[in-house]
């Protein structure tokens, strides 16, 4: 619940995962490379 609080300031600046969020950031690679071949699909 804070790290929800923490991220709607205003002063908030995201940055990278952390080592440990490893299937975070794996998955959202992932999600990102979907968009992009349907994305380029849909352009072709």
């Amino acid at each position: 619940e804070l790290a929800q609080k923490g991220v709607t300031d205003p002063a908030y600046v995201p940055g990278p995962y952390m080592p440990s969020e490893y299937q975070v950031n794996a998955f959202c690679n992932w999600y990102l490379d979907r968009i992009n071949d349907y994305i380029e699909e849909g352009v072709s």
